[in-house]
């Protein structure tokens, strides 16, 4: 499972959530730990356009005012969330990582074309 950490400084402006979407895509990211979001309100469509479609679940952390913010998304067809714990401070997400098995090397390094 791929994981992305950053330390967002806002969500606001569209080319950051584009840049971070790109960077998951480019990745293959299944889970993604934000902060410094600075989103005092859930908006749904900010998640999506930062993650690329809405096939997510997500856990967060409104910002203070004018600073903090935790968000974490992933997708649930590689990531089971079983329980949440949230603070100002912290989001600690426990669940199940379904690992699927690979059978080809080059399955798993993206060497192989689907056509």
């Amino acid at each position: 499972m791929n994981i992305l950490s950053i330390n967002s400084c806002g969500m606001k402006k569209r080319h950051k959530r584009v840049w971070i979407k790109d960077l998951c895509f480019k990745h293959n990211v299944h889970f993604i730990g934000a902060q410094e979001t600075k989103m005092t309100r859930l908006e749904l469509f900010r998640l999506k356009s930062m993650w690329g479609n809405f096939n997510f679940n997500y856990a967060c952390s409104m910002a203070r005012g004018r600073s903090g913010g935790l968000i974490s998304v992933w997708d649930p067809n590689v990531f089971v969330k079983d329980n949440i714990w949230c603070d100002e401070s912290f989001i600690i997400v426990k669940g199940l990582y379904i690992f699927k098995t690979l059978t080809r090397p080059e399955v798993r390094t993206g060497q192989v074309s689907s056509a």
